[in-house]
């Protein structure tokens, strides 16, 4: 991983403050023993779910997020990891009951990298995707992407368009799973900024129904092979970034 200035060592009982988020980021290539071990504590969902992958590579690395998200739950929770339990909302968002704890999180991963974000106040949504030049993405924009957006890609040099649209994908997608409304918010219904090498903004909401949560987006730095960033519903945040192992 890239930036060590940025991500820390966490603390065995990290502290959540109400006015914080808390980034983590695991590889998911990890031993076969860990891979066990991890899914022992899985619930027999998990292990369905994992077992509909039909590659290991692809199991595993399930196990292993699913796995790590448990591990780091039961550091904040001062709880077994094993006995957390998960209520999931009619689009799939996962959460912890209302009446145990205020702790919101969100996980996503890509390839061998996770990213883990938590937030005791707000809602919280967080996406990693890995930078695939291949990737159609002038298709993608035309087809999804606001007016405002195209317009800005448009705008840009050639040779940061792959990282601009992978920037603005991640972005968007943080910010339809902070809604916990999946695709039924449609993505060309409000607008990010796409610039890498400037701060994420959230331009603009086009909905009939008025939103006062302060919505904010981040970009969140990893390692140059991935784009990823952060939705929080709130404006006046502190950020902690945890560089954790399975």
């Amino acid at each position: 991983m890239l930036n060590q200035d940025l991500w820390q060592k966490p603390p065995d009982r990290p502290d959540l403050g109400d006015q914080e988020v808390h980034i983590w980021q695991a590889s998911l290539d990890i031993p076969q023993e860990r891979i066990f071990a991890l899914s022992r504590i899985l619930s027999q969902d998990e292990i369905d779910r994992a077992e509909r992958f039909h590659f290991a590579k692809d199991r595993n690395r399930f196990i292993a997020a699913r796995g790590t998200l448990r591990n780091i739950l039961g550091r904040y929770l001062n709880q077994p990891p094993e006995t957390i339990a998960f209520t999931y909302n009619p689009y799939g968002k996962p959460s912890l009951p209302a009446a145990e704890t205020t702790i919101r999180f969100n996980l996503s991963h890509a390839h061998q990298l996770a990213l883990f974000a938590f937030s005791r106040a707000y809602e919280i949504g967080v996406d990693v995707e890995y930078i695939n030049p291949q990737k159609d993405a002038r298709d993608i924009v035309a087809r999804f992407f606001s007016e405002d957006e195209k317009t800005e890609f448009r705008s840009l040099p050639a040779d940061l368009l792959t990282r601009a649209f992978f920037s603005g994908w991640t972005r968007k997608e943080a910010f339809i799973k902070a809604r916990g409304e999946g695709l039924s918010f449609p993505l060309e219904k409000f607008s990010v900024s796409l610039n890498p090498d400037l701060p994420a903004r959230l331009i603009q909401v086009d909905e009939e129904k008025q939103d006062n949560r302060s919505w904010m987006i981040r970009q969140i730095s990893v390692s140059a092979e991935y784009a990823a960033a952060v939705a929080v519903s709130s404006a006046a945040t502190r950020f902690r970034y945890w560089d954790g192992a399975a």
